[in-house]
């Protein structure tokens, strides 16, 4: 007996309101996918498509860019205002 499988999938996300702290936003995915056994005197082929769909939220104490985590500047070591 012999087995193929052959797939792929996608993921999008997005962001329907996004601040420092936190974000709020969807998400959507598919997956596709086929298989072929091969047996001595016949085949059987199976195809699979799956969906996802779903809402995300994220928290997070400090996301800036600059460097900084707990309000300590990474360049200086010394406290920023943001935190």
């Amino acid at each position: 007996m012999q087995n193929y499988f052959a797939g792929g999938a996608f993921d999008l996300l997005f962001n329907f309101l996004d601040n420092t702290t936190w974000t709020f936003g969807g998400f959507v995915g598919g997956a596709g996918g086929g298989s072929v056994w091969k047996l001595p005197h016949y085949s059987y082929v199976n195809f699979q498509f799956m969906i996802n769909v779903g809402l995300r939220f994220t928290y997070a104490y400090t996301r800036t860019l600059n460097g900084s985590y707990n309000g300590i500047n990474a360049s200086n070591g010394r406290r920023s205002s943001m935190g």
